[in-house]
This record gives structure tokens, C-alpha cells and sequence, in this order.
């Protein structure tokens, strides 16, 4: 009796074992979730990694893991996701995942991403975001990924619109002004010190960004107080630096030069104690080349241009596409990077800073025929015959 119950709890133990063998098999995943987020799971135990699909473990959220593919994760699957690496409506393939991530010490609880220009194995740490930007950049470059600039095979070419940005990234951030200087990087919560990107998947916001800009701008009404959420990003970021808050930016002294009212859409939403922004008019009939050489404003007109070209909502092609969305920050503001000190502009402005008489200064744009260009593409170009020159001092309140 006693060996016959020897062989019964050795046959439950072999059946138990089995049981285990083609659970790990079938899904590739263990029970010992890593540290971070969007790592694989637990230990394999042998076997052919390249022949599980991604989905086994991926379409369900596990432990402190979120979903990444299916209907709650980070692609077009998920309908509360609006863009994403990967273009079209479905998960992306396992060959299509293999592009960015590396296989070799998988379920080790790290992301490990290849970088396209070396192959370099680059281990993502959430604790240190910038680790990484050599792994994003080496795609977002004029080469994409080391020549190949469809690297999904998604029918999407890099550097072609409506992604012809994406083959510049690298240049821009390299240059002498900009986002990087400030500390920022890709990837984060939109927040200082971090970066403005979701992740490498896919967020709810355009571009897939980790708070909302509103892009393109379709709203069919000048700016007022109501559409702070369409900047969010912007907002809240620049919020902790006071040069730049949305009142510094968008604000004007009540009852000074600037508080007029904008070609009859209301007063601009924010009093501050003094004009701050370097982006207004000047306008004192002096007669000097920098007045309004041109006529074009009333006297006594002393406008906040942020304000003003939100407020007029003037066309401009998005991501290259005509008439796609009305005027935006990013129809000047170059956020990946600037040669232009004054405001980080695209250098295709040609825009300089000068002395005047005194105490003045101020700007001017010189490439007027760049303004109509990508990656500006102002549909309606009003500077080829109009003032190009903006305010910088003094403010004249």
C-alpha cells in the first residue's frame, strides 16, 4: 500500500509539472512581475524566446504591469488612443515589436531597446528617462533607422509627411537653444525635468504625448480663457518657470498701451502687472524704420502679438498638410530646438535682434517667402505685406 501511494503522489507531481511546463510554454510568463511598467514578466526557463507571441503576456494588464496591445493598451486597438508608433488600427506584429525591443534577457524585469544607428542594447531605467534618447534619436534622424526610414513596415515613411518633422528631431536637438538646456528629454510626464512623451507606444494625445496639445487647432473661435486645456502641456510645464506662464506669454497690464480690444474678440484674459512678452508692436508714429514704417495699424494700437495670432486664428498646414489646422505655438516655436535665441524659432525665419535708438530694441523677420514653407506653413503669409519687425524694449505702457 505504502509504494502504491508512493507512485500516485509521483505521478501527481509529474502531472503538476506538466501542467507548469505548457502553461509557460503557451504564454512565456512567469509570476514574479519586474520593477517597471512596461518590462516583461518573471523567467521562462529555456525554450525558443522568438517563438512566443507577444500577445500571450501583453494583452492584459499583471500586477503593476499595464495592457500594451489589445483593447487596453497602447495601440490601435484601443479606441481611446489616438496616436501611436505603429500606424493602423490593429497591434503591431511580433517583427514589428522587434524593431525597438530586445529579446535577449526578456522577462528579466528591464526594457531593453536597440538602438537603430550602433545596435547598442540600451537598458531603460524610469528613474533616469534621458538614458535613452540615444535609442529615439537614432531614428528620428536623417537616416531613420540606419537607412531604413520605414522601419515598421506600416505603410508610414519617416521624414514624408504627415512625419516629415520626425527625420529633423536629432538636428534640432542638438542645437544651441531649446527643451534640452532646460533639463527636459523624451520621454516623461510633461513635467520639469522629465520629457513630454508618453512612452515609445502610443498615448491618448497627439503626438503621442503625455498630456494634451490640441493638434491640430480646430477650434472655430478666437483664444480665450475657456480653451486653456487645448495647451495643456504647455501650460502646466510653464507654469514653473515664470518668464514664460501662460499670463507672461499671453498677458497685458489692464487699461495700458496693450489692453485693447483685439479686432472686436475681447480683451486678452490675463492682467498682469506689466506686458512681459517681446512679441508686441510698437507704435508711436516716430517715424522711425522700426515704427510702423508700413501703416497698417491705428494710432495708438500697441498689440500682444502671442495674443493677437491666436486670437485672428490664421491658417497654418500641420504636419505639412494645407489647411489643416488654425495658428498654433508650433507654427513658430521650434520645441525640439532653435539657433534662434529670441524664442527658439525655426531658423528659416531668419530672425535677428537688434539696437535702435536709446534704449530700443527689436526684431525682424527676414525670410519672408520661409513663412509659407514647412515646417511654418502660414497659409495666410499677411508679412509678405505687412511689418515684420516685433518689440522687444521698452515696453511703452
Amino acid at each position: 500500500m505504502d509504494e502504491m501511494k508512493k507512485e500516485i503522489f509521483r505521478i501527481m507531481m509529474l502531472i503538476l509539472a506538466l501542467s507548469a511546463v505548457l502553461s509557460l510554454g503557451i504564454t512565456g510568463c512567469g509570476q514574479n512581475p519586474g520593477s517597471d511598467s512596461i518590462s516583461s514578466r518573471g523567467d521562462r526557463d529555456g525554450g525558443d524566446i522568438s517563438l512566443l507571441d507577444c500577445s500571450g503576456c501583453h494583452s492584459d494588464p499583471w500586477g503593476n504591469r499595464r495592457a500594451v496591445i489589445g483593447d487596453q493598451g497602447d495601440f490601435g486597438t484601443n479606441s481611446a488612443i489616438s496616436s501611436h508608433h505603429v500606424a493602423g488600427g490593429t497591434d503591431p506584429a511580433n517583427t514589428q515589436c522587434l524593431v525597438c525591443h530586445d529579446l535577449s534577457q526578456h522577462m528579466g524585469g528591464v526594457v531593453r531597446l536597440i538602438q537603430a544607428d550602433t545596435s547598442a542594447i540600451l537598458a531603460y531605467d524610469p528613474a533616469n528617462p534621458s538614458g535613452i534618447e540615444p535609442f529615439c534619436l537614432s531614428c528620428h534622424d536623417s537616416d531613420g533607422a540606419a537607412g531604413d526610414m520605414s522601419p515598421f513596415a506600416d505603410g508610414q515613411t519617416i521624414g514624408a509627411a504627415p512625419y516629415r518633422m520626425s527625420a529633423e528631431i536629432k538636428t534640432h536637438w542638438n542645437k544651441a537653444y531649446g527643451h534640452q538646456l532646460q533639463g527636459l528629454t523624451c520621454l516623461g510626464n510633461g513635467s520639469p525635468g522629465t520629457g513630454c512623451h508618453a512612452n515609445g507606444h502610443g498615448s491618448e494625445f497627439a503626438g503621442i504625448l503625455t498630456k494634451n496639445l490640441t493638434l491640430p487647432n480646430l477650434v472655430p473661435v478666437a483664444y480665450n480663457i475657456t480653451h486653456e486645456g487645448h495647451y495643456e502641456l504647455c501650460f502646466n510645464c510653464h507654469a514653473n518657470y515664470p518668464r514664460v506662464t501662460k499670463e507672461a506669454i499671453l498677458g497685458v497690464k489692464q487699461f495700458g498701451n496693450y489692453d485693447i480690444d483685439h479686432e472686436g474678440a475681447g480683451n486678452p484674459p490675463y492682467y498682469i502687472s506689466a506686458i512681459q512678452t517681446s512679441f508686441r508692436d510698437r507704435y508711436d508714429n516716430s517715424g522711425l524704420s522700426y515704427d510702423d514704417s508700413q501703416g497698417w495699424r491705428s494710432p495708438g494700437e500697441y498689440w500682444n502679438l502671442h495674443f493677437l495670432h491666436l486670437q485672428l486664428q490664421w491658417g497654418w498646414n500641420y504636419r505639412d498638410v494645407p489647411g489643416s489646422s488654425y495658428v498654433h505655438c508650433l507654427s513658430c516655436h521650434n520645441v525640439h530646438g532653435s539657433d534662434t535665441r529670441w524664442g527658439w524659432l525655426y531658423d528659416g525665419m531668419g530672425f535677428n535682434h537688434f539696437a535702435g535708438v536709446g534704449s530700443d530694441e527689436y526684431g525682424v523677420i527676414y525670410n519672408i517667402a520661409a513663412m509659407s514653407d514647412f515646417p511654418i506653413g502660414c497659409t495666410n503669409n499677411c508679412h509678405t505685406m505687412t511689418a515684420t519687425e516685433m518689440w522687444f524694449e521698452p515696453p511703452n505702457e
